[in-house]
């Protein structure tokens, strides 16, 4: 058990940012509407490209053979 406390501990110190990703959002709820019509949109953030959420990335994803990465449609709250 300690040696296992030991190993968690020094994966925390050497990869903070790894194990702990914080989203910093005043928002009350994200609605990811895959019916939604809309053009294909691509969004950068932090370096990273995601799709908004609606019917053209959903028709997108179910011909797709890798993963992807979606943005929600609309933020309410906040």
């Amino acid at each position: 058990m300690g040696r296992a406390l030991a190993l968690l501990l020094l994966l925390f110190y050497l990869f903070p940012r790894a194990l702990a990703q914080v989203a910093s959002c005043d928002a009350t709820d994200l609605l990811f509407d895959f019916s939604d019509p809309g053009p294909l949109q691509t969004l950068t953030v932090g370096g990273e490209s995601y799709y908004v959420a609606n019917l053209a990335s959903y028709l997108l994803l179910l011909s797709s053979t890798s993963p992807m990465r979606f943005l929600p449609t609309r933020v309410v709250g906040g």
